[in-house]
Protein backbone atom coordinates (compact mmCIF):
# COMPACT_ATOMS: atom_id res chain seq x y z
CA UNK A 1 0.00 0.00 0.00
CA UNK A 2 1.11 3.81 -0.71
CA UNK A 3 0.77 5.53 2.35
CA UNK A 4 2.19 9.24 2.99
CA UNK A 5 2.44 10.23 6.38
CA UNK A 6 1.62 13.77 7.85
CA UNK A 7 3.50 14.35 10.85
CA UNK A 8 3.66 16.59 13.56
CA UNK A 9 6.89 16.45 14.84
CA UNK A 10 6.28 18.72 17.37
CA UNK A 11 2.93 16.54 19.57
CA UNK A 12 4.30 15.03 22.62
CA UNK A 13 5.59 11.73 21.86
CA UNK A 14 6.46 11.73 18.54
CA UNK A 15 9.66 13.98 19.71
CA UNK A 16 12.61 12.63 18.61
CA UNK A 17 13.01 9.88 16.04
CA UNK A 18 9.48 8.07 16.33
CA UNK A 19 8.61 9.49 12.80
CA UNK A 20 11.65 7.89 11.52
CA UNK A 21 10.51 4.81 13.55
CA UNK A 22 7.30 4.76 12.14
CA UNK A 23 8.32 5.01 8.41
CA UNK A 24 10.96 2.32 8.83
CA UNK A 25 8.62 0.12 10.36
CA UNK A 26 5.87 0.56 7.63
CA UNK A 27 8.62 0.04 4.79
CA UNK A 28 9.72 -3.49 7.16
CA UNK A 29 5.97 -3.85 6.39
CA UNK A 30 6.03 -3.67 2.35
CA UNK A 31 4.44 -0.66 1.99
CA UNK A 32 5.44 2.42 -0.06
CA UNK A 33 6.04 5.53 2.31
CA UNK A 34 5.79 9.22 1.58
CA UNK A 35 6.19 11.68 4.30
CA UNK A 36 5.48 15.54 5.24
CA UNK A 37 6.34 17.23 8.65
CA UNK A 38 4.05 20.15 9.59
CA UNK A 39 5.40 23.34 10.33
CA UNK A 40 1.97 25.25 11.25
CA UNK A 41 -1.60 26.17 11.71
CA UNK A 42 -3.87 23.86 9.41
CA UNK A 43 -0.91 23.23 7.57
CA UNK A 44 -1.58 19.51 8.02
CA UNK A 45 -4.82 20.11 5.93
CA UNK A 46 -3.61 21.98 3.40
CA UNK A 47 -1.14 18.25 2.86
CA UNK A 48 -4.11 16.01 3.10
CA UNK A 49 -6.00 17.75 0.85
CA UNK A 50 -3.32 18.42 -1.45
CA UNK A 51 -2.82 14.37 -1.46
CA UNK A 52 -6.29 13.80 -2.38
CA UNK A 53 -6.09 16.13 -4.93
CA UNK A 54 -3.18 13.92 -6.65
CA UNK A 55 -4.33 10.65 -6.42
CA UNK A 56 -0.99 9.32 -5.76
CA UNK A 57 -1.27 7.31 -2.65
CA UNK A 58 -3.58 5.00 -1.09
CA UNK A 59 -3.79 6.05 2.35
CA UNK A 60 -3.29 8.91 4.70
CA UNK A 61 -1.70 8.19 8.12
CA UNK A 62 -2.47 11.14 10.63
CA UNK A 63 0.70 10.94 13.02
CA UNK A 64 0.16 13.28 15.91
CA UNK A 65 -2.28 14.33 18.61
CA UNK A 66 -6.20 15.16 18.04
CA UNK A 67 -5.31 18.24 16.74
CA UNK A 68 -3.35 16.48 13.51
CA UNK A 69 -5.97 14.53 13.01
CA UNK A 70 -8.69 17.38 12.96
CA UNK A 71 -6.42 19.17 10.36
CA UNK A 72 -5.93 16.04 8.29
CA UNK A 73 -10.31 14.86 8.16
CA UNK A 74 -10.61 18.89 7.37
CA UNK A 75 -8.23 18.14 4.12
CA UNK A 76 -9.83 15.39 3.42
CA UNK A 77 -13.33 16.42 3.79
CA UNK A 78 -13.13 19.64 1.56
CA UNK A 79 -11.54 17.64 -1.25
CA UNK A 80 -13.68 16.41 -4.20
CA UNK A 81 -11.64 13.06 -4.16
CA UNK A 82 -11.17 11.76 -0.84
CA UNK A 83 -8.76 9.72 0.23
CA UNK A 84 -8.63 7.17 3.46
CA UNK A 85 -8.05 8.02 6.80
CA UNK A 86 -5.77 6.44 9.51
CA UNK A 87 -4.76 7.82 12.68
CA UNK A 88 -1.52 7.17 15.13
CA UNK A 89 -1.35 8.45 18.47
CA UNK A 90 1.67 10.86 19.44
CA UNK A 91 0.71 14.10 20.47
CA UNK A 92 -0.01 15.09 23.78
CA UNK A 93 -3.45 14.10 23.69
CA UNK A 94 -4.94 11.18 22.07
CA UNK A 95 -8.43 10.30 22.58
CA UNK A 96 -9.88 9.48 19.01
CA UNK A 97 -6.61 6.84 18.93
CA UNK A 98 -7.36 5.83 22.57
CA UNK A 99 -11.01 5.05 21.55
CA UNK A 100 -9.89 3.11 18.93
CA UNK A 101 -7.69 1.12 21.04
CA UNK A 102 -4.76 1.40 18.31
CA UNK A 103 -1.10 0.54 19.43
CA UNK A 104 1.07 3.86 19.99
CA UNK A 105 4.47 1.85 19.31
CA UNK A 106 5.70 2.45 15.86
CA UNK A 107 6.78 -1.85 15.34
CA UNK A 108 3.61 -2.45 16.92
CA UNK A 109 1.13 -0.28 15.04
CA UNK A 110 2.67 -0.95 11.56
CA UNK A 111 2.27 -4.29 12.05
CA UNK A 112 -1.24 -3.63 13.03
CA UNK A 113 -2.23 -1.72 10.46
CA UNK A 114 -0.95 -4.17 7.49
CA UNK A 115 -2.18 -7.31 9.13
CA UNK A 116 -5.53 -6.21 11.20
CA UNK A 117 -6.76 -3.12 10.25
CA UNK A 118 -9.78 -2.68 7.74
CA UNK A 119 -11.02 0.62 6.41
CA UNK A 120 -14.76 1.17 8.08
CA UNK A 121 -16.60 4.52 7.08
CA UNK A 122 -17.10 6.48 10.30
CA UNK A 123 -19.30 9.17 11.03
CA UNK A 124 -17.55 12.50 11.80
CA UNK A 125 -19.17 16.18 13.03
CA UNK A 126 -19.35 19.31 11.60
CA UNK A 127 -19.44 23.09 13.60
CA UNK A 128 -20.16 25.61 11.36
CA UNK A 129 -17.89 25.42 8.56
CA UNK A 130 -15.05 23.06 10.49
CA UNK A 131 -14.97 19.43 11.07
CA UNK A 132 -14.37 17.05 14.05
CA UNK A 133 -13.72 13.46 14.24
CA UNK A 134 -14.31 13.54 17.93
CA UNK A 135 -15.24 16.42 20.20
CA UNK A 136 -16.59 19.47 20.11
CA UNK A 137 -16.93 20.81 24.11
CA UNK A 138 -16.75 23.89 25.90
CA UNK A 139 -17.26 25.13 29.66
CA UNK A 140 -15.24 23.45 32.42
CA UNK A 141 -14.31 20.30 30.65
CA UNK A 142 -12.65 22.40 28.13
CA UNK A 143 -10.12 24.55 29.93
CA UNK A 144 -9.03 21.77 32.30
CA UNK A 145 -7.80 19.80 29.62
CA UNK A 146 -5.81 22.64 27.82
CA UNK A 147 -4.18 23.41 30.84
CA UNK A 148 -3.62 20.29 32.73
CA UNK A 149 -0.24 19.44 32.64
CA UNK A 150 1.09 16.72 30.80
CA UNK A 151 3.57 15.08 33.00
CA UNK A 152 1.15 15.19 35.75
CA UNK A 153 -1.60 13.16 33.36
CA UNK A 154 1.03 10.67 33.05
CA UNK A 155 1.69 9.79 37.02
CA UNK A 156 -1.88 10.68 38.02
CA UNK A 157 -4.62 9.61 35.01
CA UNK A 158 -7.88 11.26 35.58
CA UNK A 159 -7.16 12.89 39.54
CA UNK A 160 -5.01 15.37 37.57
CA UNK A 161 -8.01 16.84 35.68
CA UNK A 162 -9.39 17.26 39.52
CA UNK A 163 -6.82 18.83 40.71
CA UNK A 164 -6.67 21.32 37.62
CA UNK A 165 -10.69 21.85 37.71
CA UNK A 166 -10.26 23.11 41.39
CA UNK A 167 -7.65 25.55 40.56
CA UNK A 168 -10.00 26.37 37.79
CA UNK A 169 -13.17 27.07 40.29
CA UNK A 170 -11.17 29.03 42.58
CA UNK A 171 -9.50 31.16 39.68
CA UNK A 172 -12.50 31.67 37.17
CA UNK A 173 -15.42 30.34 39.15
CA UNK A 174 -17.45 27.65 37.42
CA UNK A 175 -20.66 28.88 35.27
CA UNK A 176 -20.73 30.05 31.83
CA UNK A 177 -24.13 30.80 29.80
CA UNK A 178 -25.50 28.39 27.25
CA UNK A 179 -28.75 28.15 24.80
CA UNK A 180 -28.96 24.27 23.68
CA UNK A 181 -32.15 23.84 20.46
CA UNK A 182 -32.58 20.49 18.85
CA UNK A 183 -35.37 18.64 17.63
CA UNK A 184 -36.47 17.28 21.27
CA UNK A 185 -34.44 19.42 23.65
CA UNK A 186 -33.61 22.93 24.65
CA UNK A 187 -32.12 24.61 27.57
CA UNK A 188 -30.95 28.28 28.40
CA UNK A 189 -29.14 28.69 31.63
CA UNK A 190 -26.03 28.48 33.33
CA UNK A 191 -23.33 25.66 32.64
CA UNK A 192 -20.11 23.50 33.84
CA UNK A 193 -19.67 21.24 31.12
CA UNK A 194 -21.43 21.02 27.28
CA UNK A 195 -19.97 18.66 25.13
CA UNK A 196 -21.13 16.46 21.14
CA UNK A 197 -19.09 13.71 21.05
CA UNK A 198 -18.98 10.96 18.29
CA UNK A 199 -16.83 8.76 20.44
CA UNK A 200 -16.90 8.12 24.46
CA UNK A 201 -13.52 8.68 25.43
CA UNK A 202 -13.04 12.53 25.85
CA UNK A 203 -10.26 14.78 27.90
CA UNK A 204 -8.51 11.48 29.03
CA UNK A 205 -12.20 10.08 30.54
CA UNK A 206 -13.19 6.68 28.79
CA UNK A 207 -16.90 6.95 29.66
CA UNK A 208 -17.47 10.61 29.25
CA UNK A 209 -20.52 9.94 26.75
CA UNK A 210 -21.13 5.86 27.58
CA UNK A 211 -22.48 4.59 24.65
CA UNK A 212 -21.30 7.43 21.79
CA UNK A 213 -20.57 5.15 18.78
CA UNK A 214 -18.78 6.30 15.48
CA UNK A 215 -20.85 4.74 13.12
CA UNK A 216 -24.48 5.17 14.53
CA UNK A 217 -25.43 8.20 12.39
CA UNK A 218 -26.20 10.09 15.41
CA UNK A 219 -23.49 12.58 17.79
CA UNK A 220 -23.93 11.62 21.83
CA UNK A 221 -24.92 15.83 23.80
CA UNK A 222 -23.59 15.86 27.23
CA UNK A 223 -24.81 19.09 29.26
CA UNK A 224 -24.19 19.75 32.97
CA UNK A 225 -26.03 22.12 34.25
CA UNK A 226 -25.83 24.66 37.09
CA UNK A 227 -26.15 22.69 40.36
CA UNK A 228 -25.81 22.45 44.30
CA UNK A 229 -22.30 21.19 45.30
CA UNK A 230 -22.67 18.08 46.31
CA UNK A 231 -23.81 17.11 43.06
CA UNK A 232 -21.65 18.32 40.87
CA UNK A 233 -19.50 16.11 43.23
CA UNK A 234 -21.21 13.16 42.49
CA UNK A 235 -21.24 14.01 38.98
CA UNK A 236 -17.30 14.20 38.83
CA UNK A 237 -16.51 10.87 41.26
CA UNK A 238 -18.72 9.16 38.31
CA UNK A 239 -17.57 10.42 35.32
CA UNK A 240 -14.74 7.15 35.11
CA UNK A 241 -17.95 5.36 35.56
CA UNK A 242 -20.13 6.75 32.90
CA UNK A 243 -22.42 6.44 35.95
CA UNK A 244 -23.07 10.82 35.89
CA UNK A 245 -25.64 10.82 32.98
CA UNK A 246 -28.11 9.48 35.49
CA UNK A 247 -27.47 12.61 37.82
CA UNK A 248 -30.81 14.99 37.70
CA UNK A 249 -28.77 18.04 36.91
CA UNK A 250 -27.34 15.76 33.82
CA UNK A 251 -28.92 15.85 29.89
CA UNK A 252 -27.45 13.14 27.99
CA UNK A 253 -28.82 12.48 24.56
CA UNK A 254 -28.85 11.95 20.68
CA UNK A 255 -29.03 13.81 17.96
CA UNK A 256 -28.14 14.58 13.99
CA UNK A 257 -28.17 18.10 14.66
CA UNK A 258 -28.94 21.02 17.13
CA UNK A 259 -28.31 24.90 17.16
CA UNK A 260 -25.62 25.97 20.09
CA UNK A 261 -24.98 29.66 21.64
CA UNK A 262 -22.89 30.79 24.36
CA UNK A 263 -20.23 32.83 25.60
CA UNK A 264 -17.59 30.20 26.09
CA UNK A 265 -14.86 29.09 23.84
CA UNK A 266 -15.21 26.03 22.05
CA UNK A 267 -12.73 23.19 22.34
CA UNK A 268 -13.01 20.95 18.92
CA UNK A 269 -10.79 17.98 18.82
CA UNK A 270 -8.21 19.64 21.13
CA UNK A 271 -8.26 23.16 19.24
CA UNK A 272 -9.78 26.42 20.83
CA UNK A 273 -12.37 28.08 18.19
CA UNK A 274 -14.74 30.59 19.03
CA UNK A 275 -17.85 30.12 18.16
CA UNK A 276 -20.78 32.53 19.63
CA UNK A 277 -23.55 31.08 17.58
CA UNK A 278 -22.87 27.17 15.84
CA UNK A 279 -24.54 24.81 14.16
CA UNK A 280 -23.61 21.26 14.87
CA UNK A 281 -24.37 18.35 12.75
CA UNK A 282 -23.40 14.80 11.99
CA UNK A 283 -22.26 13.78 8.75
CA UNK A 284 -22.96 10.35 8.75
CA UNK A 285 -20.92 7.35 7.30
CA UNK A 286 -18.58 9.99 5.31
CA UNK A 287 -15.28 8.93 6.30
CA UNK A 288 -13.29 5.97 5.69
CA UNK A 289 -10.81 5.55 8.52
CA UNK A 290 -8.13 2.18 8.77
CA UNK A 291 -8.82 0.50 12.36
Amino acid sequence: MRIHIIHNPKAGKLLGNVGEELILALIHQGHRVSYYPTTGNMDAAKEAKKQCDLQEVDLILAAGGDGTLNEVTNGIMYSEKKLPIAPFAGGTSNDFCSYLKLPDNPQEYARYLTKKAKPHCIDIGKVGQRYFINVVACGMLSEVAHKTDSQLKSVLGSFAYYIEGLKEIITRGLYNNIEVQSKDFHYKGEFVVFLVSNSHTIGGFKNLAPDASINDGYLNVLLIKKAPFVNLLDIAMNLDKGAHVSNPYVDYFTTKDLCVITDSQMDVDGEHLFYQKSNIQVIAGELECYY
